[in-house]
């Protein structure tokens, strides 16, 4: 954002976990914006990033001073009451995932209402082993076609998993659900769907539905091309090739039929 009356943009980051990234970000990269204050808890480790980045630390949003933007990586159990409270007070949010689907509705609805933006954050997608499987899987597009899609994940994380999808195919995507089954005694619901006209079937668990603390289950991502199956069995990865046997006779064990992908495991996450 280049501001041409040299007026800078003032942000809020709410958290003090995740949050540290985003301030210490605008601190030190974005030298169009201000970090104006920080809004935490109270926790010792929040008093402690604010007297290193030499800002305010307020802990009710009553205090809040004028700013543009609000940043909001803040627990789950708390997340949907900050977020809807910085959008009737008309300002721009950025919050991190994940979010359930019917809080985004929410935010969505308050943003419009008031003129304001809302954007939900992925960051997977940007993760090295995300990254390593968006590229791996554009190079079998580029051989040939992907013939089905399977997706795993949650209510809370659907959105981080489906973006993967739409950084693979670099465009937006077209989700057309023709059925959908669910049964009482498993926690899963199963979507049979295409995706920009390739069948897809989406797992969905809700069993961290209605616990805000409770961490998202794995995200798993399957595509099946002609010659070989990729996957990214989380988003913390691994990213592993299985080639298909037909393609795989006559190979050298070097280039047998499982292969892990070069820098597709994020270490500690």
């Amino acid at each position: 954002m280049n501001n041409t009356n040299q007026t800078k943009t003032r942000v809020v980051v709410c958290g003090t976990n995740y949050g540290r990234a985003y301030a210490s970000l605008f601190l030190a990269e974005l030298q169009d914006f201000e970090l104006t204050c920080l809004y935490a808890k109270g926790s010792q480790r929040s008093l402690d990033l604010a007297e290193l980045l030499k800002v305010p630390l307020i802990d009710d949003l009553n205090d809040l001073p004028r700013v543009d933007i609000a940043c909001v990586a803040v627990p789950a159990n708390i997340q949907r009451y900050v977020v809807t409270s910085l959008l009737s007070r008309n300002i721009n949010v950025l919050v991190e995932h994940p979010v359930a689907a019917v809080d985004l509705r929410e935010y969505v609805e308050i943003a419009r209402s008031k003129g304001v933006c809302i954007h939900l954050n992925s960051h997977f997608s940007s993760l090295g082993p995300a990254i390593a499987f968006a590229n791996e899987a554009r190079r079998h597009l580029s051989q040939s076609t992907c013939r089905s899609i399977q997706l795993s994940t949650s209510d809370r994380a659907l959105f981080s998993t489906l973006d993967l999808i739409g950084r693979v195919f670099n465009c937006v995507l077209e989700i057309e659900i023709t059925e959908c089954r669910s049964k009482d005694r498993f926690p899963n619901k199963v979507f049979f769907s295409d995706i920009n006209g390739t069948p897809a079937t989406i797992s969905v668990s809700n069993a961290d539905e209605d616990n805000d603390r409770a961490t998202p289950s794995l995200q798993s991502v399957v595509l099946e091309f002609e010659t070989a199956v990729l996957t990214i069995l989380d988003l913390a990865g691994p990213v592993v090739v299985r080639k298909k046997l037909s393609s795989s006779v006559g190979k050298t064990s070097e280039e047998g039929m499982l292969r892990i992908v070069r820098d597709s495991t994020l270490g500690s996450f």
